[in-house]
């Protein structure tokens, strides 16, 4: 196992093995990622691994020895979902400290707690209970759209994914447009959206729109199109 994790680069960490955090490994596991458990209880752990081949550390989030050895130096995210806040905290602190550049999503219980945990390097906070808010607040006036999306992520035999695709600067597709890309004929994926830099996300780009290096397209399409999509942009 640990031989394992040393080996892995750009792939993710997930602190807690609860209901969410099984959840969460089970989508990154599905979407063909490479991720790390740290989880201390061996039930939870073993109710994880149910989710597919499942490397993970035993041992507390909050240590920092145990974050080193998820191979935090080398991820690109770590996903903190821990009951208690302060753990929350502490572990979105260390996180940023151990990985300058890597992606911290943490969860909160307490919205006051939101411009700590952003000051403490968090790029993004979620809030469970705002979340569940505006589900049901969608299942109320756009019950269709939920019954889409939730097909979409839910069906057991369905891969249809959103995903976003960074171009590359070596990419072949640089420079052509998007109509040029091969990304509908090749990949059968539908660009749904762009983004260049600092720019707003542009919905619905022509396909006329010229592709360029760093650019991320929004692309719906199955898992394994994906995938490939992004091994050769």
């Amino acid at each position: 196992m640990e031989n394992r994790v040393k080996k892995l680069k750009n792939h993710y960490i997930v602190c807690g093995g609860g209901e969410t955090g099984r959840h969460v490994l089970a989508e990154l596991i599905k979407s063909k990622e490479h991720v790390v458990l740290i989880e201390q209880d061996q039930d939870r752990i073993e109710r994880c691994s149910s989710t597919g081949d499942l490397l993970y550390v035993k041992g507390d989030a909050t240590d920092d020895q145990n974050l080193l050895s998820a191979g935090i130096d080398q991820a690109a995210g770590i996903i903190i979902s821990l009951p208690f806040d302060k753990d929350t905290l502490y572990v979105t602190m260390t996180a940023r400290m151990l990985n300058k550049k890597i992606r911290i999503i943490s969860s909160m219980v307490d919205q006051k707690l939101e411009p700590k945990l952003k000051k403490a390097g968090a790029n993004s906070v979620v809030s469970s209970n705002f979340i569940g808010a505006l589900r049901m607040a969608s299942e109320m006036i756009r019950p269709t759209v939920v019954e889409f999306l939730d097909r979409m992520l839910r069906s057991r035999h369905g891969n249809l994914r959103i995903h976003e695709i960074t171009i590359s600067e070596n990419s072949d597709i640089v420079g052509k447009k998007i109509s040029e890309s091969g990304l509908k004929d090749k990949f059968d994926l539908l660009v749904l959206g762009r983004r260049h830099a600092t720019e707003e996300i542009e919905f619905n780009p022509s396909h006329l729109q010229v592709i360029e290096a760093g650019m991320k397209l929004i692309v719906m399409g199955a898992i394994e199109n994906i995938d490939r999509v992004k091994n050769a942009f």
